[in-house]
């Protein structure tokens, strides 16, 4: 049995955008998400307690966790038997989606959930892994709502508009739950996965515009990747592609050089 866990990174708000000099909602969504054998979960949880112990922590929520914690939570987990998918979204690329959606920033949650579930039941169909030896595990938020969630896959299923939505009928929508982050240790992972890709669009004031990618750089290994070991398109789908993020130059370089080896 395996158990993909979710956490978000950013949030979904669609309006007032934060830049560098002005407060607001995040200017990116991040989906980071880990996949987790059962056989290896013991072996998981020994590793993040140690880690906690380590680094003094009662629980590795990255947002906690000075810039060394991080480093040392994500080389602590790089050869963990467990494979990584991320999504991000740049929210200007929106357009008329956001008129459509108004109040309602839960959807836009929803969708890019949809395409995070899209790149890992492509990730199943390649090897051959049944919707029922499968289960979903999202983090508990106020833009994430089950109920509606599993109603607005199983419609996908029924009618997939694009060719890769045909990917979610590799899922069980019975299969999919939400967990708070504290009552779920392995969601952490999940939490590592989101944070790096993140900080990789991160601009904040007093980070000279500089772009933080060490700790994607560390958990590379463990992406979903193509033959060549490419992660971008492969473990880490960029909505709608990578020039849609408007990514700093080297950014660009960095997520397109990508390898996980």
């Amino acid at each position: 049995m395996y158990t993909l866990y979710v956490d978000e990174s950013g949030d979904s708000a669609t309006s007032n955008i934060r830049t560098v000099n002005s407060s607001g909602a995040s200017p990116y969504m991040v989906l980071g998400a880990a996949l987790v054998h059962t056989n290896n979960v013991s072996d998981i949880l020994e590793r993040l307690s140690k880690i906690q112990k380590t680094i003094g922590k009662d629980r590795l929520h990255c947002s906690e966790l000075s810039h060394f914690q991080k480093r040392y939570f994500a080389r602590g987990i790089a050869d963990c038997k467990t494979k990584l998918f991320a999504v991000i979204s740049h929210k200007e690329t929106l357009d008329d989606y956001q008129e459509r959606i108004g109040s309602d920033t839960w959807k836009y949650h929803h969708k890019c959930l949809q395409y995070l579930l899209e790149i890992f039941g492509k990730f199943l169909a390649q090897h051959k892994i049944q919707a029922t030896e499968v289960k979903i595990v999202v983090e508990q938020s106020n833009s994430f709502k089950l109920s509606k969630f599993q109603t607005y896959i199983q419609k996908c299923q029924n009618q997939p508009i694009y060719p890769e939505t045909k990917y979610l009928n590799n899922l069980e929508v019975k299969n999919i739950f939400e967990k708070p982050k504290n009552q779920e240790p392995l969601l952490q992972l999940a939490d590592l996965v989101a944070h790096s890709l993140y900080q990789c669009v991160n601009e904040r004031k007093g980070s000279y515009g500089i772009k933080e990618t060490t700790y994607l750089n560390d958990i590379r290994s463990r992406f979903h990747c193509s033959d060549d070991n490419a992660i971008c398109g492969y473990g880490i789908k960029t909505i709608h592609n990578l020039g849609s993020l408007n990514l700093d130059h080297e950014v660009a370089q960095f997520l397109t050089n990508l390898r996980s080896k």
